[in-house]
Formats: structure tokens, C-alpha cells, sequence
């Protein structure tokens, strides 16, 4: 009895044992997993840093909380403080730490378990927390998860569940009694179950593909790498081919997959197909790499898709007819019919069709350098945009002739109305750039008022040749007088607007670069101090920048400029870009309460700084002092009794 006992208890131990390494096992195969996905994740954001960052081993380069502060400065666009050099200690970390902490409680992002000390000692499911939590709450805003979900891709079956969208809501509705119903769980729950609605939309196939697809969750249902394959060609069609999958492997469908993400579309490659490839894929690292592309094209699998390819096409039939058109009528038009009456009227149509198609060409480009192009193929965009180039240039040597065979002060009025009409029309529009800079947005600024600077005279001699129909001593048939007279009213028009638009983006970039010099003069301020000196060349520059410039009368001043000037821009914008230049107006007013107190703390710590040097001083001049008396003690033969009393 007592063998088979023994027997048993050793069988019951052994099991015991190989259940416990086999789960050791997928906890750290699914840890190790995470490390790399996340990694990658990370690595993606960090390279928009300047200067880049580049994450090797995510435990122990996370330690100093440098990396983590680094990027929580890219996602939020912020500026962070940060404890940097080549000797830092744990404190040092730990500062770095609590400081990225802080920062994500301020945007009430719930730490559960998370502190400063398991993130400087690198605890794998610590760190691995933190970062699923920050990618959570980066793709997924929680005040806006029913808004994404609910319009953006009509779940409406979410609004009406039992869901943590109700509780996050606070609606009301007709589900289970608060008391019977699960406690919520929010953030990644919901994130996970929008994104997962999203999923199935975006990878289901479409039209002549018959590929039976369905997406049930972020683990099996991505395996073989067909969802990824389709929701690819739903983003683009034509970027895989469909009806290759069946004949290739898992890891050929996944590996082609992640690489056309990777080069067509900029979705950074995340994952390992191998690490796909498995009976439990982990749910964490597809999540995270899906939502790149639910971050990047929210609007696939929605009904509007097959609208968007309609006025795609829509868009290049518009330029090709352009196309077609302008060529039948240069090619017809003979050079001894140049100055009558029909070809200018015929030449206005076509200068119509040239603005309108070079708006289309415009669009197609941006889309296509979007990557949001989802019908028209590579051929299609290229070939288009190569014929539009040439017809063009063909078109503005014909544009030229004719315009050239008016009058000399009919033509130059035209040749102005040329200039200011490719002026206003310069970008589409787009007169502020992402990388634009005070000074550009003023020599923008000049070369618009320098060349309208001429527009009254232009209106005044035109109105003479209007009201005679004479202009040289040449009769001037009316319907030409009556189409320059349009585009000239609608270029002070548009002038008048581009004023308005001109005057606020002075006051906004003004006011930028002051926060510019400002921040660059927090990271002069803010060095390690090496010299009593040192830290008074410090505080004079400080002086210096903040009292003799006046810098807070300075940014007041053009806080209120901005403000006026916002007000105006309001009255000619449409309601998206009202609130845009109205959040911007927020920021900068948030801006220089949070400048203030930064301002005020440098003053007040390098003030500090010097008075502790003060003591410093004398407390060494005590120290220099007993050392010199003490020496002195030394060398008498009752030392001890007087080194005791120069002591004391």
C-alpha cells in the first residue's frame, strides 16, 4: 500500500511539475513576444524623436526613464523635463520615472500596480504593463471610443449592448440594473472591442474574392495571414494578390503581408510571422499592430469605400477629359485666328477646365503620397499626372500667344491677373507648411503684399478700358471685357481673404517663435552648473532674455494680437478649421500659464543656487581655516588639548 503510494505520489508530483514548466514556458514565450512587438512599437515613434533613439533591450534601456520620457514627448507633442548625462544615478532614474508617471495620471491614464522603483529595477511584467497601457490609451482616446466607434464604423450593435461604452457614457438605457450588471473595464476592453468591430469590416472579402475569412478575435483568426492579406487589399486593391494565398504557407502569406505594409503604406513591420505562426498567437502584439492601420485607415470597411473609389475615378475621367479637350483645341487653333473674338472666348473655357483639372491633379497626388489611394492604380496615377504635365505646358505656350495678342495695357492687366490668380492659388491655398518658420510666413507675408500692392491701379486703368471698350486705340469685344472683369473680382475677393488668413498665421508664428527661444533658453538655463561664476553668467542671460526684453509683456502683446486676429480669420473659415485655430488659441493661452511658472521656478532656483554657493564659501573658508590650525596644534607638544580646543 505504502509503494503504490509512493507510485502515485510520484506520478502526481511529476505531472505537477510538467504542467508547472509548461506553463513557465508560454509565460515567457508570450513575454518574450510582447518584449519584441512592443520594441518595435516603440522604436517606430522614436525615430520622429530628435535626436532618434533607438530601444535594444527594452528592460534595461527603460531603467533611466530617459526612453520612456522620450517617448511620451513624440506621442503628446510636448515638452518633457528630463535628468540626462553619463553619470546618473538611481535617483536620478527615479526622477525621470515619477516625472513620466505624473505626466500620464495629468492624462488621466489609470496605473494600476505601476511604480517608479519596479520600472527602474526593469520587472518585465511591470515595463511590459506600462507600455500596453500607453499604447491602449495612444490609439484609443476613452472620451472618444463611442464617438470612433459609433460613427466612424456604425457599430450601432455596440451602443445598444450591455458594453463598457454604456458605462463609459453614463447612459441610461435598458440594460441589466447597475447592481446586475459586470463592473466596466475601461480602456482596454473597449479599445479592444471597437478595434475588433473595425477588424472584421476591414478584412472581410470583397467582390470576386470568395475567401472565407472570419475574424473572431487578436490570436488564431491572423495565423495564416490572410486577414492581414485582405485588409490590405481593401486599403488598396492590387497591393497583394488574393489568389495566391491558398498556394502559399502561413509564413510566405504573413512575411508578404507585413513587407507590402511596411513599403506601400509605412505601417511599421511589429511583428515576427514566426511568432504568428503559432497555435496562441499573442493577443497584446496583434492588437498593437493592427491598430496602426485601424490608427492610419479608419474608413476602410465602411460603406463609404466604394463611394471614395467612385470619385476617385470620377476624378481622373474629369482630367483625362480635360485632357482630350484642351488638345483637340490647341492643335485646331490656327495662328492667323489667334486675336479673334471666338478663340479667347474658346481659350476662357479652356483656362476653366485647366484650373479645375490642376486642382483634381493636386488631390490625386496628395492622396497618392497619403497612401489613400484605394482605387486607381500605380499606371493609372502615374500616366495621368505625365499627360496632364505635358498638356499643360503645351496649354500655357497657347495661353501665352493668345494673351499676347491683346493690347499692351489689356495684356498687362491680364498678365497681372495671371500672376495673382498662380499667387492665391499656390499650394492650393496652402500658404502655411508643416515646417514653416516666423521668418518664412513673413517673406510670404511681403511677397503677397508687395505684388497686391499694384491692384488698385490694376482696377483703376481696367475700369477706364471697361467703361470706353477701348483699350489702345483698339476696340475690345464685350464678352472679353466681361470675363476679365470676373476674374479680376474674384481675385480681390480672394485677396481679401488671403489678408485676413496672412495677418493671423503673422501673429501665430510670431508668437511660436517666442516659445521657441523660450524653450531653447530653458535648456541653457537648466545645465549642470559648474562654477559659482558659472551660475551668475546663468542668471544675467536670464535677466537679460526675460526682464530687458520684456518677455512678458511681450507674449501678452501677442497673445492679444492673436486673439484679434483669430476672431477675424473665424468669420472666413468653415466650422473644422474654427475649431482648430480655436484650440490653438487654447493652447497658447495654457501655454503661457505653464511658461510662467517654469520662468519664475528657473529664477528662483538659480537664485538659490548661489546662495548655497555663498555658504559654501564661507563654510570652506571655516574648514581652510581649522585644517590650518589644526596643523599648526599638530606640531606643539600639547597638540591633542589644543587641535581639542581650536576644535570646539
Amino acid at each position: 500500500m505504502a509503494n503504490y503510494r509512493n507510485v502515485l505520489g510520484g506520478r502526481v508530483g511529476g505531472a505537477s511539475r510538467q504542467i508547472s514548466t509548461t506553463i513557465k514556458h508560454l509565460a515567457d514565450e508570450q513575454e518574450r513576444v510582447q518584449k519584441k512587438t512592443f520594441t518595435n512599437w516603440i522604436n517606430s515613434y522614436l525615430s520622429k524623436h530628435r535626436p532618434p533613439y533607438e530601444v535594444k533591450d527594452l528592460f534595461e534601456d527603460i531603467k533611466d526613464g530617459t526612453i520612456l520620457l522620450a517617448l511620451l514627448s513624440v506621442l503628446s507633442g510636448e515638452r518633457l523635463p528630463v535628468e540626462q548625462g553619463r553619470n546618473l544615478k538611481r535617483v536620478h532614474f527615479i526622477t525621470n520615472i515619477n516625472t513620466a508617471l505624473r505626466f500620464l495620471g495629468a492624462k488621466k491614464i489609470k496605473l494600476v500596480n505601476i511604480n517608479a522603483s519596479d520600472i527602474a529595477d526593469g520587472k518585465p511584467h511591470i515595463v511590459l504593463g506600462l507600455i500596453w497601457t500607453i499604447i491602449v490609451n495612444q490609439f484609443y482616446d476613452p472620451e472618444q471610443i463611442e464617438q470612433n466607434a459609433l460613427q466612424a464604423l456604425k457599430l450601432e450593435e455596440l451602443s445598444a449592448s450591455n458594453s463598457s461604452l454604456d458605462s463609459a457614457s453614463g447612459g441610461a438605457g435598458n440594460g441589466p440594473s447597475p447592481a446586475k450588471r459586470p463592473a466596466p473595464t475601461k480602456g482596454r476592453l473597449t479599445a479592444k472591442k471597437a478595434l475588433l468591430e473595425w477588424a472584421k469590416k476591414a478584412s472581410a472579402a470583397k467582390g470576386q474574392h470568395k475567401i472565407d475569412i472570419e475574424v473572431k478575435d487578436f490570436g488564431p483568426s491572423w495565423r495564416d495571414g490572410r486577414a492581414f492579406s485582405t485588409l490590405l487589399h481593401n486599403i488598396r486593391e492590387g497591393l497583394v494578390d488574393l489568389n495566391k494565398l491558398s498556394s502559399r504557407s502561413n509564413i510566405e502569406n504573413l512575411s508578404n503581408a507585413f513587407d507590402v505594409a511596411e513599403k506601400q503604406l509605412g505601417i511599421a513591420k511589429l511583428l515576427d510571422p514566426y511568432d504568428v505562426d503559432t497555435a496562441k498567437p499573442d493577443e497584446k502584439s496583434i492588437m498593437t499592430y493592427v491598430s496602426q492601420f485601424f490608427q492610419t485607415f479608419p474608413e476602410v470597411g465602411r460603406e463609404t469605400q466604394t463611394a471614395a473609389a467612385f470619385e476617385e475615378q470620377k476624378m481622373r475621367s474629369e482630367v483625362m477629359e480635360w485632357i482630350g479637350k484642351s488638345q483637340s483645341t490647341i492643335a485646331s487653333t490656327k495662328p492667323q485666328h489667334i486675336t479673334r473674338e471666338e478663340t479667347y472666348l474658346t481659350f476662357l473655357e479652356i483656362q476653366r477646365g485647366h484650373i479645375k483639372s490642376k486642382h483634381l491633379v493636386r488631390e490625386i497626388k496628395t492622396k497618392d503620397q497619403k497612401k489613400m489611394l484605394i482605387q486607381l492604380t500605380r499606371e493609372e496615377v502615374d500616366l495621368t499626372i505625365e499627360e496632364w504635365t505635358k498638356v499643360s505646358s503645351n496649354y500655357e505656350k497657347w495661353r501665352d500667344q493668345i494673351e499676347g495678342s491683346l493690347p499692351f495695357q489689356l495684356k498687362e492687366i491680364t498678365n497681372w491677373l495671371r500672376g495673382a490668380e498662380e499667387l492665391l492659388d499656390r499650394d492650393n491655398g496652402q500658404i502655411e507648411l508643416e515646417n514653416e518658420t516666423a521668418s518664412s510666413i513673413t517673406r510670404k507675408c511681403e511677397e503677397f503684399r508687395v505684388f497686391f500692392q499694384s491692384l488698385d491701379r490694376v482696377r483703376h486703368t481696367f475700369q477706364q478700358i471697361q467703361s470706353t471698350g477701348v483699350s489702345d486705340g483698339r476696340n475690345i469685344a464685350k464678352p472679353i471685357l466681361t470675363s476679365i472683369s470676373e476674374r479680376l473680382e474674384e481675385v480681390v475677393v480672394c485677396w481679401r481673404h488671403t489678408q485676413i488668413k496672412l495677418n493671423y498665421l503673422e501673429c501665430k508664428y510670431n508668437l511660436l517663435a517666442l516659445i521657441v527661444k523660450t524653450e531653447e533658453k530653458f535648456s541653457f538655463w537648466n545645465v549642470k552648473y559648474g562654477s559659482q561664476e558659472e551660475v551668475k553668467a546663468i542668471l544675467q542671460d536670464y535677466s537679460k532674455f526675460i526682464e530687458e526684453n520684456q518677455w512678458f509683456d511681450q507674449y501678452e502683446a501677442g497673445l492679444k494680437a492673436l486673439e484679434k486676429e483669430t476672431e477675424n480669420y473665424k468669420a472666413v473659415i468653415d466650422k473644422d478649421e474654427k475649431q482648430v485655430v480655436t484650440n490653438f488659441l487654447l493652447n497658447m493661452q495654457k501655454k503661457r500659464t505653464n511658461l510662467t511658472v517654469e520662468i519664475r521656478s528657473v529664477e528662483t532656483m538659480l537664485e538659490e543656487v548661489i546662495e548655497n554657493w555663498k555658504k559654501y564659501d564661507a563654510c570652506s573658508e571655516l574648514v581652510e581655516t581649522w585644517l590650518s590650525d589644526s596643523s599648526a596644534a599638530l606640531q606643539n607638544p600639547n597638540s591633542e588639548a589644543k587641535l581639542v580646543s581650536v576644535f570646539i
